[in-house]
């Protein structure tokens, strides 16, 4: 059957990505891929495939046209298990989850999925042949369910290995309660009430892990077909689906990561060495520019058209990787203890300060950024725009278009949105650690002791950072008075902006995406905000000089204490032990940028679960509002 396979390396992927973009539920997402592979393979089949629409439709058929439609469900039934399976594995080992589906289903997989999809029209149509083919699974199978597995898979719940021992109860009470209720929540709980408790204490096990997972389906409140949210992942990125799952707690992610014989902890040593490096490398560009700067000096176009834009980007990337250092300084990753935070905090001052970032207000803020990843109220920065917040992007969009407003977009959050959140809290948090509402009115700025960013223990240390940074401030005005206006502007400014710009590009593309949800008080936990982080795919070089934060990203978020130099190993334990929860996006950077920047405007609510959306869905704004 691999033979078969040979066009999935070919066009399907972007046949993926496109479906998935125009789709509403995972449903509708299926149904044109299996339609797709029934017309791939309609010459090998002898154009009997409507005889399966005429089986999805509960005609009976004879004996020779049943054998006639088998080949027809069994290549339908393996593309599209191949499709499930294959599209929550790493596209490296995708010819791999090919051989082990096949062999551990047999001849059957996805029958039932396949089938109940390929003939249906609506959502109320997919649940009657669905139920109609799971009552005949029960029966003429006697249960053995892999079709079965393979559609359960669909909607965001895995099988562990070993566990058909369930299938008879999923068949018995699933059809009964599909019958009764639209609710697929409904369904499940009736579902977890009727599993049996077999002997076997492996078996047991696999009981207990597989009614968590459909007890966590239940709790959190999002069955598979309603309001469109449940999507089959594309490319490695996963909607709330993968959240339908128990989530790992650090403890045992920290569990897996040392079994495999590496670590997490802080080396004092690595730590100074990266610093160091980070140092010399910056040191020599400018340096480099010193001894450059006689010969361009005089010539404007030169000067300014030529190599000011080149110096300004290039020093601007490796400062970032010196604001990375600071950044781990501020998460006490940079020298671990507590009895060594004043390292942390020396270090983290000093490297922060020359880059206008008042060290101890980032860090307080920086913290409620990751304990409230993707949280609606207590999130900070780059929380989603509220409807009623939209209105001038709106009315900017409605004058300039779509085109100039993508790039208007990206520009203003990329070059403007760091000053304007540590001076205004711009997409900063709608309430203060103490839970009340944000006033606008009153202080919000990073730079005050008094701001409602802060708790009353934490105001104390506002102030040396700022004053840290008003001195940085005055040193520059001092370089300008004695070597003329426009010096600082070549030598620092262009570079401080292009740190800006990748400072604001990894916080606003690892937490933004329209397939990515954002929570509420009644349904947000740590490690459900954790996980909607997704690793993007920078250049190398790039993810050299800034210490991989941008392809380390989700393990950074599941635990802030693990060093930039431990990240790129403990990912890859977590993508292999958990790739049902990691999201890696293959896309080029800018790609994303221009899909978030085009996409994810904002949400319609702060309460339950929301997602982004573009602007061209606000139809008015109440006049109250």
């Amino acid at each position: 059957m691999t033979e078969k396979m040979a066009f999935f390396g070919g066009s399907s992927p972007s046949v993926f990505r496109t479906l998935h973009r125009n789709c509403t539920d995972h449903a509708a997402l299926a149904k044109p891929f299996v339609q797709l592979c029934a017309d791939e393979m309609k010459n090998a089949t002898d154009g009997k495939f409507d005889l399966v629409k005429r089986l999805g439709a509960g005609e009976r058929l004879t004996e020779e046209e049943v054998a006639g439609v088998a080949t027809v469900v069994k290549t339908i039934g393996h593309l599209t298990a191949f499709y499930v399976s294959a599209m929550d594995t790493p596209k490296a080992d995708f010819k791999a989850a090919v051989k082990a589906y096949t062999a551990t289903t047999g001849d059957r997989p996805g029958m039932l999925a396949a089938v109940a999809i390929a003939t249906s029209t609506s959502e109320a149509d997919f649940k009657k042949h669905a139920t109609a083919f799971v009552k005949a699974a029960a029966v003429a199978e006697k249960a053995s369910g892999e079709g079965l597995a393979a559609a359960w898979a669909a909607a965001g719940v895995s099988m562990p290995k070993g566990g058909d021992f369930i299938i008879p109860a999923i068949c018995a009470e699933g059809a009964g309660a599909l019958n009764e209720s639209s609710n697929v929540a409904g369904t499940l709980a009736k579902v977890v009430s009727s599993l049996p408790v077999p002997e076997d204490k492996a078996m047991e096990a696999a009981a207990k892990k597989v009614k968590d997972s459909l007890k966590t389906v239940i709790d959190f409140g999002c069955p598979p077909f309603e309001e469109g949210k449940i999507t089959l992942p594309i490319d490695g990125i996963r909607d709330v689906a993968a959240l339908n799952q128990a989530l790992p707690d650090i403890a045992e992610i920290k569990r897996e990561i040392e079994k495999r014989g590496f670590t997490v902890n802080v080396n004092l040593f690595l730590s100074f060495f990266w610093l160091a490096h980070d140092l010399v490398l910056n040191g020599a560009l400018l340096y480099g520019m010193y001894l450059l700067y006689p010969y361009i000096a005089t010539n404007f176009a030169l000067k300014w058209l030529v190599v000011w834009p080149i110096y300004s980007f290039v020093l601007g990337t490796t400062l970032t990787g010196l604001w990375v250092i600071g950044h781990e300084c501020g998460h006490r990753a940079f020298a671990g203890a507590r009895e060594n935070d004043w390292i942390n905090d020396v270090v983290g001052f000093v490297v922060h300060t020359p880059l206008l970032v008042p060290f101890w207000a980032w860090r307080y803020s920086h913290h409620k950024h990751h304990m409230f990843t993707n949280h609606l109220l207590d999130g900070e920065t780059h929380v989603p725009n509220h409807k009623n917040g939209a209105k001038m992007d709106h009315a900017i969009w409605k004058v300039i278009g779509e085109d100039a407003f993508v790039f208007w977009n990206a520009f203003q959050h990329l070059f403007f949105g760091w000053p304007l959140y540590l001076i205004q809290n711009a997409t900063g948090g709608r309430r203060t650690p103490a839970g009340q509402k944000i006033n606008r009115k009153k202080p919000v700025s990073h730079f005050r002791p008094e701001s409602q960013v802060f708790d009353d223990n934490q105001r104390s240390m506002i102030l040396p950072g700022t004053l840290g940074c008003l001195a940085w401030l005055a040193f520059l005005a001092y370089v300008d008075y004695e070597s003329g206006l426009g010096t600082t502007l070549f030598w620092y400014w262009g570079a401080y902006c292009w740190t800006n710009f990748w400072l604001v590009l990894y916080t606003w593309l690892h937490h933004s995406d329209k397939e990515i949800p954002h929570f509420s008080d009644g349904n947000f936990t740590y490690m459900r905000g954790a996980t909607c982080s997704i690793d993007r795919a920078y250049p190398a070089i790039i993810n050299y000089v800034h210490h991989h934060i941008g392809s380390t990203h989700v393990m950074h978020h599941i635990s802030f204490q693990v060093p930039h130099y431990r990240a790129e190993n403990a990912t890859k334990v977590y993508r292999e032990r958990y790739p049902h929860l990691y999201r890696f996006d293959t896309r080029s950077v800018y790609e994303v940028m221009c899909d978030v920047s085009s996409t994810c405007h904002y949400v319609e609510d702060v309460k339950d679960v929301q997602y982004y959306k573009h602007l061209n869905t606000i139809q008015s704004f109440k006049k109250n509002e």
